[in-house]
């Protein structure tokens, strides 16, 4: 799959839906970055293409009236999914706390590729903040079903009588 291949796809009528070529534009990057080094010039484009590419989709949605779950199901989209109660965001904010650091990590990175919006990155002090309102339901879901797996009950704090200590 190559972007070329993508728009010979759109020219021939071959997708069903805008979210069809979209998905397909998504999996040309998340090979580019599966398939070189993470510190690769080819990952590093790869990652910021998707960005550009995630806020230029959603800007078009907009444009076309299909931002929300209605309006695309209405266009006919196929991959629409009905957003997280409010209460599993809370959950899964929760459980963020609980998983250790290289999960977090991976976690961050999920939503900086696909939900660039939802992460807030304070460069010189080495943190992020995840806006977790603002990720859409389909990055979401994959996320939460990510993160209680990785037993986010085994939280990074373990108490020891009244002191918090830090597990590492």
């Amino acid at each position: 799959m190559d972007l070329g291949l993508v728009k010979r796809n759109i020219d021939a009528g071959v997708y069903t839906s805008i979210q069809d070529a979209a998905d397909d534009i998504r999996l040309i990057w998340a090979n580019c970055r599966k398939y070189n080094a993470d510190e690769s010039d080819f990952n590093k484009i790869a990652r910021r293409l998707s960005k550009v590419f995630e806020e230029k989709f959603r800007n078009l949605l907009k444009d076309l009236k299909l931002d929300t779950p209605v309006a695309a199901a209405a266009a006919g989209m196929s991959c629409v999914v009905i957003g997280p109660s409010n209460e599993e965001r809370r959950e899964f904010a929760k459980l963020l706390f609980k998983i250790d650091p290289e999960q977090l990590g991976k976690v961050i990175i999920e939503l900086d590729e696909k939900c660039p919006p939802a992460v807030v990155r304070n460069e010189p002090e080495d943190e992020a903040e995840v806006h977790v309102d603002l990720v859409t339901a389909d990055v979401f879901y994959d996320l939460f079903s990510y993160v209680k797996k990785c037993g986010g009950d085994k939280g990074r704090v373990k108490k020891t009588s009244n002191k918090k200590q830090k597990v590492s």
